[in-house]
């Protein structure tokens, strides 16, 4: 009888078992997008229906709370990819796009030479341009919600807007179960640590 019951048991144990391990579902880990496929699904959403051979400038994405450049450098950073890669997307899309931070000459240094400048007393007085497009962003779980907007300059109408959702993981320079979050790094809840 004790043998019968020990055997029971154990098969038993045996079933709960395979049953746990059937309905335990492994966690897959989340495939990295590079940045450029998210800047390039933002563009598509913004540049769908407008005009070829509209001659567009491309600003900066700003922090929507503030307006002004954020303090994260890696939000920084990325915003900055983004802006650079619509400007590939906007050519790739047949626009005129105007570079607004040209100077009027070659700047040379020690170990570079340029024409981009940030400096007003750099650059032309008067730009054609017809189109603008700028945007904010938002820090949301597990990324950052971008909301871009293309503006006609002659009435200051928004034309176009889009909105996209860059996962942390995007940026590349973030190691593996890391991510920010409130302008800080944060390691993931395996090891318990915060900046």
């Amino acid at each position: 009888m004790r043998h019968l019951h020990f055997n029971s048991l154990l098969a038993l144990f045996c079933v709960l078992q395979i049953t746990a391990c059937s309905s335990t579902q492994i966690a897959e880990p989340q495939t990295r997008v590079p940045i450029q496929h998210h800047t390039q699904a933002l563009a598509e959403q913004l540049f769908t229906n407008m005009p070829a051979a509209t001659r567009l400038a491309i600003g900066s994405l700003l922090p929507a709370e503030t307006l002004t450049p954020s303090t994260s450098a890696s939000y920084r950073a990325t915003m900055q990819q983004v802006q650079e890669g619509l400007f590939s997307e906007a050519l790739r899309h047949q626009f005129q796009v105007q570079e607004y931070r040209l100077t009027t000459q070659i700047h040379l240094a020690e170990h570079s030479e340029g024409m981009l400048s940030r400096n007003p007393e750099y650059l032309r007085n008067r730009l054609a341009m017809d189109y603008f497009l700028t945007g904010t962003y938002t820090e949301v779980e597990g990324g950052l919600l971008v909301n871009a907007r293309v503006i006609r300059l002659a009435d200051q109408t928004v034309t176009h807007a889009a909105t996209h959702f860059f996962p942390h993981y995007a940026d590349a320079s973030l190691a593996p179960g890391t991510a920010w979050r409130h302008g800080g790094l944060w390691r993931d809840g395996t090891t318990g640590e915060q900046p």
